[in-house]
């Protein structure tokens, strides 16, 4: 809370282009992660059938180190039914705390969600949130509504539909539980201010210094080189309008079918930190170069929209991806059946058809699935010893998530807390648009010398592998199947092809 603090300061002026590697990197980077860099996955899926068998009442427990956001949590819930009838307990730890509210707030609007009518602009507006610094008003209005729900459960509230299921209580000091409660205050408030625009384009031309105008070229680079080698599944104009105006998902670009651009005003306050005594002033301390873009929209298990154009390019947007994603999920979590992307085929794929909305009315409100979220405080020693000895039995895992954020927590003690049976998935840095290749390589490295210090844990290729499986297949434009490829060409694949995940179990690799 208070590091958060005395990290804000106002830019210098007259900084010159790249004063050193660490300023470009932080401000860049920034200070806080407001989302992860790695697709979103079911974390049931990868734990074996038989492991999910057992007494009814016992938890699957999952923890999620430095997520950054649920994006793990919704999928894994929304497709709950296909695992298991056993209750699954999240424990999420992340050394930002605004990220809790984050969670809160989206976990709120996931399960507030009661009928599939408007489903898709009720997930844009969803996706506004998440990843834009700006909002349309009615995103804006979704906004202060949830974020007062959220509050409430953050303060043990009995009137929300989530509380009791978000638990504050147990691995989260009372004054850590305080400061979320008052960042989901502002945004709900119309007395906190938050100059979005102002910060934004601030942290640019800190970030280019002399080469402002000349800031698109240096987009266009980081955009060809440092992204599209690793996945096709983003658009130059989506990359440029979130690198100028921080704006990752425009409507009208999401939906090919809108032919008009529309008004973004608001600020998004859930991307800010709210400080001063009355948390009454944000602050963006974000990344501005990677944007949100592999979350949601990277992969997809339906191959119709992963199809390629001419020129080696994905036919449809990042956005367009992440939102027939986002509204998979509401539709099985509704109404407990797959999503079936041949519905709504026509709307992407005829150039003069215009859908219209989807409406269906469920004749009863599906109950909330059986699961709960244990919200932990920022001292990971203390969460380490709450975990052993605050219920009733320690606190095991069968399943672990790492982001690259928190890679240097997988050390043998954090690993004793895991089963027998259990698996670590850890995120890396293939997505992040700041980082050279050999640096991602040189990372991959670092993190087999983390676990290796365990002896007990291997790398699993099968499982990692899994983890892929709706990547799309590496191919060039304009070159002939089974051609030899160049060495230039080799070098793009292994770029491409290269791990977002990589997972490790107690037992012996088997393939």
């Amino acid at each position: 809370m208070a590091a958060a603090e005395e990290q804000v300061a106002p830019p210098p002026s007259g900084l010159q282009y790249m004063q050193s590697a660490k300023q470009e990197l932080k401000n860049s980077v920034g200070t806080e992660a407001c989302w992860g860099w790695s697709p979103s996955f079911d974390i049931l899926e990868h734990i074996p059938a038989a492991h999910l068998d057992g007494d009814i009442e016992e938890p699957v427990n999952i923890l999620l180190d430095n997520p950054g956001d649920p994006r793990h949590i919704l999928e894994t819930m929304s497709k709950v039914k296909r695992h298991t009838d056993r209750p699954v307990h999240f424990y999420v730890y992340e050394a930002n705390l605004k990220n809790l509210a984050r969670h809160t707030f989206f976990l709120t609007w996931f399960f507030e969600q009661s009928d599939l009518s408007a489903l898709e602009e009720k997930c844009a507006e969803f996706l506004e949130i998440y990843g834009n610094t700006l909002l349309r008003d009615t995103a804006y209005t979704a906004l202060k509504r949830i974020s007062k729900k959220a509050a409430e459960v953050v303060r043990g509230g009995t009137k929300e539909k989530l509380s009791g299921v978000i638990d504050f209580e147990t691995f989260i000091k009372m004054k850590e539980c305080d400061w979320v409660a008052e960042q989901l205050d502002a945004w709900s408030s119309d007395k906190s201010t938050f100059k979005a625009d102002t910060q934004w384009d601030s942290r640019i031309r800190n970030d280019v210094g002399d080469r402002y105008d000349s800031r698109t070229n240096m987009m266009d680079w980081d955009f060809n080189t440092n992204f599209l080698p690793y996945s096709s599944h983003l658009r130059w104009p989506e990359y440029k309008d979130w690198r100028q105006l921080g704006i990752a998902y425009d409507w009208g670009r999401v939906n090919p079918h809108r032919e008009t651009r529309y008004d973004y005003k608001n600020p998004n306050k859930s991307l800010a930190t709210f400080i001063g005594r009355k948390r009454d002033n944000g602050v963006y301390l974000g990344d501005i170069r990677s944007g949100p873009f592999a979350c949601l929209g990277i992969d997809t298990q339906w191959g119709e929209l992963a199809g390629k154009q001419h020129d080696g390019s994905f036919k449809y947007s990042n956005g367009l991806i992440a939102l027939h994603n986002l509204r998979s999920w509401l539709y099985e979590r509704l109404t407990g059946d797959k999503w079936q992307y041949s519905e709504f085929k026509a709307a992407w794929d005829a150039p003069t058809y215009k859908q219209p909305q989807k409406v269906e009315v469920l004749e009863s409100v599906p109950d909330l699935p059986k699961f709960k979220v244990f919200m932990c405080g920022i001292d990971p020693a203390r969460l380490h010893l709450l975990l052993n000895t605050k219920l009733e039995a320690p606190v095991r895992f069968d399943a672990m998530y790492v982001s690259c954020q928190g890679a240097q927590n997988a050390t043998p003690e954090r690993l004793a807390l895991m089963k027998p049976t259990g698996y670590v998935a850890i995120e890396t840095l293939k997505y992040c648009v700041f980082m050279e290749y050999e640096k991602k390589l040189a990372y991959i490295q670092k993190v087999n010398e983390i676990i290796g210090e365990s002896a007990a844990w291997v790398h699993a290729p099968t499982l990692t592998r899994s983890f892929h499986k709706h990547q799309p297949a590496f191919s060039l434009p304009f070159t002939k199947e089974g051609s030899k490829l160049t060495e230039a060409q080799e070098k793009q694949k292994e770029k491409f092809i290269s791990p977002c995940i990589l997972a490790f179990t107690r037992n012996e690799p088997s393939g």
